[in-house]
């Protein structure tokens, strides 16, 4: 079965992408569920703008919680620059030269039996996909009881991330290169309703009201914490 998003979908009508969410880097996030990815084939694709690349901050988390972190995979920024994807005690590997204020499409996917991946990180203007960096050791378990996934808060209150996140989406697959590039969609959001595989959705803020953010794809409801809020602010 083709891992690639039919394209002639990201044009359907009705579909429009306004609103993403905003955290003030001081304690906001957004969480609250425990979703079911497991040890195997994943792919985990989002959009974020930072307000700064230099500062430790976290683009997203998932796993345990607690001080006994190792069964996590997570995305922050060092305080050198660099996006590093790690799976604490375990694989570690960076993207760098990403710039402040910028949309960037960030994607991990995993081969779940090799415990191995491909982190892909574009910004929205570029146009077409980055060159992938290999990661090894990204074996954890994301599903067992306290182990949640988590947008702009490392672990249990740690490197909240001052910007914007956007277009949430986990799939039961390892997407290749081709499934990545439509995620992308030469920079822009697209529709994913109807995809195969897809095992969450959340459009941060589109169709949502209050603090829920609404998985539209599964049951994995997510909400805004300490702050968080919908800003008209989104990749284009």
């Amino acid at each position: 079965m083709s891992n690639i998003i039919n394209p002639h979908r990201f044009a359907a009508a009705g579909f429009d992408n306004t609103y993403s969410v905003l955290n003030d880097g001081v304690a906001d996030y957004v969480g609250g569920c425990d979703e079911q990815i497991g040890t195997g084939d994943v792919t985990i694709s989002l959009w974020f703008k930072a307000s700064a690349v230099t500062a430790t901050k976290c683009v997203w988390w998932g796993g345990a919680v607690t001080s006994s972190n190792t069964n996590a995979i997570t995305a922050y920024f060092s305080s050198t620059g660099n996006l590093l994807t790690q799976q604490p005690g375990g694989g570690n590997e960076g993207v760098s030269g990403l710039s402040a204020d910028t949309w960037y499409h960030y994607c991990l996917t995993r081969n779940g039996s090799a415990a191995t991946g491909k982190i892909y990180v574009t910004a929205a203007s570029a146009g077409s996909l980055a060159t992938a960096a290999d990661i090894t050791g990204i074996g954890a378990n994301l599903s067992a009881s306290g182990r949640h996934i988590q947008f702009g808060r490392y672990r249990n209150g740690h490197f909240f991330l001052n910007g914007y996140t956007d277009e949430v989406s986990i799939w039961s697959e390892e997407k290749d290169v081709a499934g990545v590039a439509g995620l992308y969609n030469s920079g822009v959001p697209g529709d994913l309703t109807d995809s195969s595989n897809l095992l969450s959705w959340w459009r941060m803020g589109d169709g949502d009201s209050g603090t829920t953010v609404t998985d539209v794809q599964g049951t994995a409801n997510l909400s805004l914490e300490n702050g968080s809020a919908f800003a008209e602010v989104v990749p284009s």
